[in-house]
Parts: structure tokens; C-alpha cells; sequence
């Protein structure tokens, strides 16, 4: 009898990494309305509770591995998803919150009062402009990206949630679900909340 298949390499290839993708609890800073970039801010009561409420939803997941920024906030939130698989939470400091520079600690309205011709320009073009003392989009889209792939490339066909920031969370969403940038960020769910992205195996 003859028996056909694929090879291996093959197999794997068509097989995907299912991601549960979630942004950090909530903060002080972003009740506050301020751009907290790569400032190590914690997580307050509500997004303490809101880390408890999203460990909960997923504690029938299958995670193989729970991912994080070296970022407080995210650190505190993952620590509690992992907790309860029995998993220790991978630190990268590839996934930490775009660096803000000068404009961290700010409100919009303040970042509009003090820079008003480049927060348009940045507006305008992220991928390009960057903040005072900060990095571009595209700068932060290389490291997380990076990232992704290391998983895919780790986990084919497994399960892994990783806990990250408004903006990295919104390239990831970009970048795999198609959406365009801006559409991508303003559509990044709320503090805790997941949502499921297919990552490829690499070719």
C-alpha cells in the first residue's frame, strides 16, 4: 500500500500559533490621560481587578507560554495569568511601549501646547517621526515583529497569551489582522480584554 504525506517542514508551515492578545490593566496614568510610554507605571486597584478578570477568562486555555514587556504594568498583569497556568512569565524587552521621550508623564493637551508642530507631524506620520528623545513606529514595529516571530516559530500550534501596550498591541493587529495603522490603534480592545491573533509559522 502506498502511503503519501508531507514532510515535516511542510506540516509545520501550515500550521499557526494562536495568540491571545491583551493590553495591561489599567493604571493612574491612563485614568489620568497621560502617555506613559517606557515609564514603569503599576497597575492601580481597577487594573489589578481587571488582571484577575482576564486570568479568569482564559483559565481554560491551553496556554503554553505567557509573554510580557519588561514594563510594570504588563509585568503585574501577566504574573497573575501565568499564576494560575503554572507558567513564569517571559520578559522581553522587545515588547516594552514605544519610548515617548520627552512627551512621557504628558497629557495631549499639554504635548499640543508645548511641541503643537511636531505632535501634528507625528500624527501625521508615525512611521517616520519621532518624538523628543523617543523612536518611531517603525522602530518599535521592527523589535515587536521580531517577537511575534520567535513565537511562531516556538509554538507552532500552541496556545500563548501575551500581555502588551496600546501601541504595540495595535502594530501586532496591523500587521496580522490587515487592518491599516491608525484604524489598528484606535480599535485596540480595553485594559485586560483579549482578543485572538493567528501568527504563521515563519517561511
Amino acid at each position: 500500500m502506498l502511503i503519501t504525506g508531507h514532510a515535516p517542514s511542510t506540516i509545520r508551515r501550515a500550521v499557526v500559533t494562536r495568540l491571545f492578545l491583551a493590553r495591561h490593566g489599567e493604571t493612574d496614568w491612563n485614568r489620568q490621560g497621560r502617555w506613559q510610554g517606557q515609564e514603569n507605571v503599576p497597575l492601580n486597584a481597577a487594573g489589578r481587578e481587571q488582571a484577575m478578570a482576564l486570568s479568569a477568562s482564559l483559565k481554560k486555555e491551553p496556554l503554553a507560554a505567557v509573554y510580557s514587556s519588561t514594563l510594570r504594568r504588563a509585568i503585574e498583569t501577566a504574573q497573575v495569568v501565568a499564576a494560575q497556568h503554572k507558567l513564569n512569565v517571559c520578559r522581553d524587552e522587545r515588547l516594552n511601549e514605544i519610548n515617548l521621550g520627552d512627551w512621557e508623564g504628558l497629557t495631549r493637551k499639554e504635548i499640543k501646547t508645548r511641541y503643537p508642530e511636531l505632535l501634528e507631524q507625528w500624527e501625521a506620520d508615525p512611521y517616520g517621526v519621532k518624538p523628543p528623545n523617543g523612536e518611531s513606529i517603525a522602530e518599535v514595529e521592527r523589535r515587536v515583529i521580531a517577537v511575534l516571530q520567535e513565537i511562531a516559530l516556538a509554538y507552532p500550534g500552541e496556545t500563548v497569551c501575551l500581555i502588551g501596550h496600546k501601541v504595540t498591541n495595535g502594530i501586532i493587529r496591523s500587521r496580522y489582522l490587515g487592518l491599516p495603522l491608525n484604524d489598528a490603534l484606535q480599535s485596540v480592545p480595553a485594559h485586560a480584554v483579549w482578543e485572538v491573533i493567528e501568527l504563521p509559522y515563519p517561511l
